[in-house]
């Protein structure tokens, strides 16, 4: 027996991938509007949608079952609630009655996300030759750096992931590959039902390979500077960025202020991360941890008690490189810019390490008061 949610999961596929208002089909067989149609009718209009050749004859029988009511007290004729079968089709793209719930949030898939991929077995001997075409297929990917569903763009106006067989053999990025290999990809991704070819599936295998291969690139360029990544605890961080603001010269201020138009000294996380963003470090980049670290460390509530990001202490805290908040009710009061964050610390050495650094120290002073050296350029 025939499952039905299997048969409606296929159908929403179709209407889906043809984006069609299926309704539409029916409304010319039902002039009242009554939501009935007859069965062969009901037959027709999913023909006229191009889902006829898609669902059997026994599937039709258990839409009839499901849908289908015999009016006059089971007396009547066979009647096919087009209603309910349209509902349950237009689900992939919303929820009926929506507009009486305005707080809930759908989301429509995507044709392509809706087609599952397509994988047709094959013999031994073909499937030793399968997996070296696609060994062949990664390495060219990775050396000529092939964009595979660009290629097959042109034929796929509406998205659907499928071409027909020609089309998939025409657009096949690979020219180097012969006719057999082509037919032996084609072979492995036809769709059984429609003849296409799902060539996303393709693509989608070849860049799981090509992923799984490619090493991961942890630097990161800014210009052609290497930056170099750290792991800073918050305070770290907070004098990392004030050494970044007091060498660039930096006015922190004016990257948040666009964002809080009434000046209430909050903004909203992905604000306080784009104001980041804007200042024009050098040889500091910031990692989404490292925002995030930031973004816990001065977040506040507002009044209705939403989270949002108290920016005016971070302004301050940058701004302490510079001067101090309230200098002007201490006129006589002498503020020097952090130039101490410039300097770097020694590392710390162990006592024995310790030793021998003074001693070579010492060395090095006897060496030069005695030769009168200039070490300084």
């Amino acid at each position: 027996m025939a499952d039905i949610q299997v048969t409606l999961e296929r159908i929403r596929r179709q209407a889906a991938t043809t984006r069609l208002r299926i309704s539409e089909f029916f409304h010319d067989f039902d002039k009242l509007r009554s939501g009935f149609v007859t069965p062969d009718q009901f037959k027709r209009s999913l023909a006229m949608l191009g889902i006829r050749n898609l669902v059997s004859d026994e599937e039709y029988d258990q839409l009839f079952l499901h849908y289908g009511s015999n009016g006059q007290g089971g007396r009547g004729p066979l009647r096919i609630n087009y209603n309910e079968f349209c509902d349950a089709v237009d689900s992939i793209f919303t929820v009926k009655n929506l507009e009486k719930s305005p707080t809930m949030s759908t989301q429509a898939a995507s044709p392509m996300s809706l087609k599952p991929r397509t994988h047709n077995s094959l013999t031994p001997a073909l499937w030793a030759k399968y997996e070296q075409l696609m060994q062949f297929f990664v390495a060219e990917t990775l050396s000529r750096g092939v964009i595979l569903k660009g290629a097959f763009g042109d034929f796929d106006k509406h998205r659907t992931g499928r071409v027909t067989a020609a089309q998939f053999s025409r657009c096949f990025p690979f020219p180097r590959t012969v006719p057999s290999d082509v037919s032996l990809v084609v072979q492995r991704y036809r769709d059984p039902v429609s003849g296409d070819v799902d060539y996303l599936a393709w693509c989608n295998d070849v860049e799981d390979m090509v992923a799984a291969k490619r090493e991961p690139v942890e630097r990161k360029l800014t210009g052609r500077r290497h930056v170099e990544r750290k792991d800073y605890d918050v305070q770290a961080l907070i004098q990392e960025l004030q050494k970044q603001v007091l060498i660039n010269r930096i006015r922190v201020e004016d990257v948040f202020r666009d964002n809080d138009k009434l000046r209430s000294d909050l903004i909203s996380d992905a604000q306080f991360a784009s104001g980041l963003g804007n200042l024009k470090f050098q040889k500091l980049t910031l990692t989404e941890p490292q925002i995030k670290m930031l973004q816990d460390h001065y977040r506040v509530q507002d009044a209705y008690g939403v989270n949002k990001i108290g920016y005016a202490r971070f302004v301050q805290d940058m701004d302490s490189v510079f001067t101090e908040k309230g200098l002007e009710k201490s006129p006589q009061k002498v503020v020097e810019p952090r130039y101490d964050l410039l300097v770097k610390t020694p590392n710390v050495l162990s006592a024995n390490d310790e030793r021998r650094v003074q001693d070579l120290l010492a060395y090095c002073r006897a060496t030069i008061k005695t030769r009168r050296g200039l070490i300084k350029p």
